[in-house]
């Protein structure tokens, strides 16, 4: 009866290991699953969303057939068009971009996401239409989205930069 008592000890001494063991490593497995890894606070999708929304974003500038895009106002400021309203369209164009930016990718306040952004408009390559900049460059957090169009033989190449912090 002796015999019998010490290995039922025994059995319960292993079966209490083995509960200690699984319990040791559903821990470390739930520790590993909470704990957040740096993250992004954008996606590249974004950044390219918000440039093709952009270029449909209706201006100020009335050409006589109604209110254009900011697509359409490009080709206005090349050709160094003025709106009916008496508006400079490429000064508009500028307004318009820069705005929109600030609204959607502040980089001033308090803890801000993003620490800067650049967007340039070139015509044909070589023209520099707009060059809006704001806020620093980390080189090594940044999404670049990039849109192509042309009409009548003219091309324009947008370039629109966002340099960003990693959230923790």
């Amino acid at each position: 009866m002796l015999i019998r008592r010490k290995l039922g000890q025994e059995e319960m001494a292993g079966f209490a290991i083995i509960i200690v063991l699984v319990v040791v490593i559903l821990l470390a497995f739930l520790s590993a699953s909470l704990k957040k890894p740096n993250k992004d606070p954008l996606e590249n999708y974004e950044v390219a969303n918000f440039l093709q929304s952009a270029l449909q974003q209706t201006t100020g500038c009335d050409t006589g057939r109604g209110y254009i895009d900011v697509k359409d106002l490009i080709f206005e400021c090349y050709a160094f068009e003025t709106c009916e309203n008496g508006v400079n369209s490429c000064t508009l164009l500028e307004t318009t971009l820069r705005n929109m930016i600030l609204r959607s990718w502040s980089v001033s306040g308090e803890d801000p996401l993003y620490s800067g952004y650049n967007m340039s408009v070139r015509f044909n390559e070589d023209s520099l239409l707009i060059n809006s900049v704001a806020g620093g460059e980390t080189a090594e957090n940044k999404y670049i989205a990039t849109q192509n169009f042309s009409r009548a033989g003219d091309d324009v190449f947008i370039e629109f930069t966002v340099w960003y912090e990693k959230i923790n």
